[in-house]
Order: structure tokens, then C-alpha cells, then sequence
């Protein structure tokens, strides 16, 4: 019999939950002090360690990544922290795709897995312990990825703000532009006319703006920052497109949606 004291009753039934559709059988007595959960040698060692595994995500994992980024990393802003936080819990419900980063779950399991082989009798906070000094490089690194992800959207926040000063305070003179989503992203001037490229290459010069400069002429958005026109008409029949949401967020007031058929040109 091998066999888990818990100190926390919490911890100890996050533990049985993850055994609710297993056969495995449990053996749990509840002391004045702790509650021990005891199971068969040469169960199934997987199963066991992935029922650990519920536990140190359920209870530790954001902990630890708050404590790398006090004492490592020395950040101490509470907005900065919680929202890192957040992109950690983002990531392990959907870790992200075509991305290489710290194998932090493998290597929890893998130390998990190692010490319920080697000891029969486990204390979870000091299992708990032991574990994290295993870890720790690793966790470290994979906090120093979510930092990555962290600075990337603040840039792009900055990025977005100044897009929107610039659609709110910079008079270009242009009353009405018309988005129309069909097949790719053309915009049209208020008398009917479509928007060429070179208008807005002239325009880029003739009201320069830091947030605008490195703009490459043909992407989809950059003839309405370019242009900064006091209506922004979107006809769209489509729903959660980021490059429209994208334009609704930075137009705010001066943007407004219709359907496709009610494009007038």
C-alpha cells in the first residue's frame, strides 16, 4: 500500500475527484491533523500521477508563476502580475499552436511520476516541495515566455492607443470612407469612387504620423488609419474578424456597421 498524507482537505479531494470514473479503489482515513489517501502498489502509475497532476494545476501552478515573477523576475505591480496570470491560465486551457515553448507539464509529470515510484509513503507538501525544485528551471523559463507574450500585447496596446489618438485628434479633411468586405477589404471615397493606392501613399506624407510611417500600403487596415476619415462605414455580413474588430475598437464613435447589401456603390 502506498499512501498520501494531505494537510489541506481541499488538496485531498481535488485528489479522490480525479479517481470518480476510475476503478481504482481508494483507501482514505481523516486524522485531527491530515487526511491520508492510500492506494495499491503496481496500480497504474500514469493514472495516479495525472490525479497529481489536477491538484499542482489546480492549486499550485499559479502560485508558483506568481512567486517566479516576485522573486525572480521582481515584478511587484498587482494589474501587471494578475494579467500574466491570466495569459498562463489562457495558455494551459489553450496552449498555442505552431509555438515552442518550456515543456513545463511534461517535466511536472515526469518528477511526479518519479517520486511516487520511489517512495511509498508521501507527504504532499513535501512532495509538493520537491517537485517545484525539480521544476524550477524550467518554470522559470516558462514564466519568461508568458513575460514575452506580456510585452508583445502591451506593445500592441501602445500601438492600438496611438492608432486611436490619431483617428480622433489628426484632421486629414476626410468626411466618409466606405469599407466593403467582400473577397478582400476596398474602400471607397463618399462620391462612389474606390480609394487607390497611391492616395494613400500621398496621404501617409502629407499627414505623417510615428504610429503610421512603417505601415506597408497593402494591408488591410492601413488606408483607414492612413486617411483617419471622420466615418468609418463598415459593410460587412461577417462576424469575429479581427482585422474589423480591430477597426470597431480603434474608430470607436466614428465607425459604424451595416449589412453587405446595404453597400451603396
Amino acid at each position: 500500500m502506498v499512501s498520501v498524507c494531505f494537510s489541506n482537505r481541499l488538496d485531498a479531494v481535488l485528489f479522490q475527484r480525479a479517481f470518480s470514473k476510475s476503478k481504482t479503489v481508494l483507501s482514505v482515513k481523516e486524522y485531527d491533523s491530515h487526511i491520508q489517501v492510500g492506494f495499491y502498489d503496481g496500480q497504474d502509475y500514469d493514472e495516479i500521477t495525472n490525479a497529481f497532476m489536477k491538484v499542482f494545476r489546480e492549486r499550485k501552478f499559479l502560485g508558483w508563476i506568481e512567486g517566479v515573477l516576485t522573486y525572480t523576475y521582481h515584478y511587484n505591480d498587482e494589474h501587471e502580475i494578475r494579467r500574466i496570470m491570466e495569459i498562463a491560465q489562457e495558455f494551459e486551457r489553450t496552449p498555442p499552436v505552431g509555438v515552442e515553448i518550456p515543456s513545463l507539464f511534461s517535466s511536472l509529470h515526469f518528477y511526479i511520476k518519479k517520486f511516487i515510484k520511489d517512495y511509498k509513503d508521501l507527504d504532499f507538501d513535501t512532495l509538493s516541495v520537491s517537485v517545484l525544485k525539480s521544476v524550477h528551471s524550467t518554470l522559470v523559463d516558462y514564466t519568461g515566455y508568458l513575460l514575452d507574450e506580456y510585452k508583445l500585447e502591451e506593445c500592441h496596446q501602445l500601438l492600438v492607443d496611438n492608432w486611436r489618438q490619431r483617428i480622433h485628434n489628426r484632421d486629414t479633411g476626410v468626411q466618409v470612407l466606405h469599407l466593403k468586405d467582400d473577397s478582400g477589404f476596398r474602400y471607397y471615397h463618399d462620391e462612389g469612387n474606390e480609394l487607390r493606392e497611391a492616395e494613400t501613399s500621398v496621404y501617409m506624407k502629407q499627414y505623417p504620423d510615428p504610429s503610421i510611417l512603417e505601415l506597408p500600403l497593402d494591408w488591410d487596415i492601413t488606408p483607414a488609419l492612413v486617411h483617419a476619415p471622420e466615418l468609418l462605414v463598415i459593410y460587412s455580413d461577417r462576424q469575429g474578424v479581427a482585422k474589423l474588430e480591430l477597426l470597431m475598437s480603434i474608430f470607436e464613435e466614428k465607425a459604424m456597421w451595416k449589412r453587405l447589401s446595404d453597400f451603396p456603390f
